[in-house]
């Protein structure tokens, strides 16, 4: 399928302006990013929780009074006096990334079918994925009470990566290489169905911070998992989550994070760490 009509190519933000982009967050920003976990989780006033003990605060109706407690890492809700689990936490943030999925297919769908010109398409998806990934950060800090300016250079340096491979579509776009056609839609897809792989580094992250010095891959409960695959032209070899899996525990610095493996973005693996056993 040949390119809209009324395409325009544009330059791609410098590594500094993306850094801008990841370490400045306005109203809007944040905005979004409650506007989609408050419309798809059934976990409203979550990102908005407040420290344990503090004085409760009027919420806007439909919102729950969530607490959180550092020490322990966990929310609770006021009313029921229910702690989240890790499960139902994992739970809200696929239904989260499949919210960015949706909103990042329809955004390429427009972009294909010429209803929004390029440089519209490439500012309204990284902002999708900047509140996907933002939310799925401060998620582990105990909400937007506890961003701050270190959080945010952390958040930096981890979803550059991420931003940089969506750079190689935008090209890939640009130059023909990617088809415009329903492997653009899927592939733009792929990075709102990041938020469970995030949720999992992050915790790899912070568990190595821990002391924990070794780590498991779990295979997700999907059926269909990805497997070691070699590039027939350049060679290159990427590990698979069924391979990665059956390592059993390894040391943590040896762990591939989810989106490493074969499968990408789309790994709905888990990881588990723990400190190494006494001999």
């Amino acid at each position: 399928m040949p390119k809209p009509s009324n395409w325009q190519s544009f330059t791609l933000p410098t590594q500094s302006e993306t850094h801008k982009l990841l370490t400045e967050f306005s109203d809007a920003d944040n905005a979004l990013a409650v506007e989609m976990w408050d419309k798809s989780t059934g976990l409203r006033g979550l990102l908005t929780a407040r420290r344990l003990a503090s004085v409760r605060m009027n919420r806007p109706k439909g919102e729950k009074d969530f607490v959180y407690d550092q020490v322990t890492g966990k929310y609770r809700d006021t009313v029921t006096g229910r702690v989240l689990s890790e499960k139902q936490l994992r739970n809200a943030v696929a239904r989260v990334s499949a919210e960015a999925q949706k909103r990042l297919k329809e955004e390429t769908r427009q972009l294909i079918a010429g209803t929004i010109v390029f440089a519209v398409w490439y500012t309204r998806s990284r902002n999708i994925m900047k509140a996907l990934y933002k939310t799925v950060w401060v998620l582990w800090l105990g909400g937007f009470l506890f961003d701050d300016e270190t959080q945010r250079e952390f958040f930096y340096l981890f979803m550059l990566l991420q931003f940089k491979r969506f750079d190689d579509f935008t090209i890939a776009l640009d130059s023909g290489k990617q088809i415009m056609n329903g492997t653009a839609v899927t592939r733009a897809g792929w990075y709102g169905r990041y938020g469970n792989a995030l949720l999992q580094n992050i915790k790899l992250y912070l568990a190595f911070l821990w002391g924990h010095d070794e780590a498991r891959r779990v295979l997700g409960m999907n059926e269909d998992h990805c497997h070691d695959y070699t590039t027939k032209k350049t060679h290159e070899f990427t590990p698979g989550c069924v391979e990665l899996a059956d390592r059993g525990w390894v040391p943590i610095q040896q762990m591939v994070p989810l989106g490493g493996a074969s499968c990408r973005s789309n790994c709905l693996c888990s990881l588990e760490t723990r400190r190494r056993p006494n001999p």
